[in-house]
């Protein structure tokens, strides 16, 4: 029961990534928003009365309501009363940077002055910024403001002020008019994200709902594995991105071709594992995150990697079909043994 004299918002519930998400992602004709999901905890910050309020989606059974933490992480709580006006509800993630959410539960879950303490020995705990509720008494959610609008106000108040502290970060968000989102999830996966969440760029607040359709996400699946290259494959010839009037790289014919065609690298490899019988079997082929520099010298000395082993990145794994979902090269590992990538443990 909400005993305070203003909203509190119920979570808005994040749906599912749809099967078809490549297609989705790059679908032109209506704006995706996306941005990074931290390892934490959903939290809504909230500047009411001139007191500042720290508010989970969890309910605590002492007061039979969303769990108020606010007094765990003192200078989030300075920065929010100094800076934010009253009538304010941003939400974000607590997060610790460099480590899981289990080291923010043992801030969160502690009493209040050993969370303090743990702070002052290990960091402080980060918010992290992606949407705007309420702001200055303006609520977004009863007047159905769309995302887009909502962000861009994000940005005006909190990224082009002199204001913020190193532990208060707003996300960046990436959309499918500016960047390509696959490779974009494939390289914040790579660099240890969680994974990332996509919202339409009109969508607007729905508390406890759950609308795939308008906000999903996207996380990390499976580990890294490690599969045998088996093959050196050719590059697609024909360009057909997004930078047609600006693109340089032509044929003969005056056909614009992609860059690898162009300078005749390779374009991706093929990847395989071994079975129980011991024959090496393809199960896909992998070309985000290879550099060009690998690619040219994949062109030129395809029997340095044939062969050997390297670390895959993928989104997903289909079992019965052995292949995975949007892979994306992370390494070499020239330090293990072809013959110990095997199927069975693989798709286990």
């Amino acid at each position: 029961m909400n005993k305070y004299n203003f909203t509190v918002y119920e979570p808005m519930l994040v749906g599912k990534a749809p099967k078809n998400l490549e297609q989705v992602l790059s679908y032109k004709n209506k704006k995706i928003m996306g941005s990074i999901k931290k390892d934490g905890y959903w939290e809504q910050l909230i500047k009411e009365n001139n007191q500042v309020y720290l508010f989970s989606r969890s309910v605590s059974k002492q007061t039979n309501f969303y769990s108020e933490k606010i007094d765990h992480v003192p200078h989030i709580k300075k920065w929010a009363m100094d800076f934010l006006p009253n009538g304010t509800c941003l939400i974000g993630e607590i997060y610790y940077p460099t480590k899981t959410s289990k080291e923010v539960t043992s801030i969160l879950g502690a009493l209040t002055n050993k969370a303090i303490q743990r702070q002052k020995d290990n960091g402080n705990l980060h918010f992290y910024i992606h949407d705007v509720l309420k702001w200055n008494g303006q609520d977004f959610v009863l007047n159905q403001t769309p995302y887009a609008q909502r962000y861009d106000l994000l940005c005006n108040k909190i990224l082009n002020q002199n204001h913020t502290i190193k532990e208060i970060e707003l996300a960046q968000n990436y959309d499918n008019y500016s960047c390509n989102l696959i490779n974009q999830i494939q390289k914040n996966l790579s660099l240890g994200e969680e994974g990332m969440v996509f919202r339409y760029a009109d969508s607007v607040y729905m508390p406890g709902k759950r609308k795939p359709n308008i906000m999903f996400k996207v996380k990390k699946a499976t580990d890294n594995i490690d599969f045998v290259i088996t093959k050196i494959l050719d590059p697609e010839y024909y360009y057909t991105g997004k930078e047609p009037d600006t693109w340089q790289y032509k044929d003969n014919d005056g056909k614009l071709i992609t860059k690898a065609a162009y300078y005749n690298w390779a374009g991706a490899i093929q990847v395989g594992a071994y079975n129980d019988a011991g024959k090496l079997i393809a199960v896909g082929r992998v070309a985000s995150g290879l550099t060009d520099e690998m690619k040219e010298d994949m062109a030129k000395n395809p029997d340095k990697y044939i062969g050997q082993v390297c670390e895959v990145q993928a989104m997903s794994l289909d079992k019965d079909a052995l292949t995975f979902r949007h892979p994306f090269f992370v390494r070499m590992r020239p330090d293990k043994p072809a013959e110990d990538c095997k199927i069975s443990e693989i798709f286990s």
